[in-house]
């Protein structure tokens, strides 16, 4: 009985292991995803400024204006 237990330990381990890098993994890709869509956004103020030649305070003004204008979140907008 002593050896069905350890056996029985050791197949439990490996799950265990699984569970908690599929749980860091998807963490990691949530951060991920978010630093992308904060990136698009940046980028877009920046493609603003240059080809509309404004301020940036002005392109972050025009991104967010239509953001609520159409109830979309700023980073679907970017």
């Amino acid at each position: 009985m002593a050896l069905f237990a350890a056996s029985r330990r050791r197949l439990l381990e490996p799950t265990t292991d699984l569970a908690s890098e599929y749980e860091r993994l998807r963490a990691e890709n949530e951060q991920l995803h978010h630093v992308i869509t904060s990136h698009a956004v940046i980028d877009q103020v920046g493609a603003l400024v240059v080809l509309g030649q404004i301020p940036p305070e002005e392109a972050w003004r025009a991104l967010r204006d239509v953001s609520q204008r159409t109830n979309t979140k700023l980073r679907v907008v970017a």
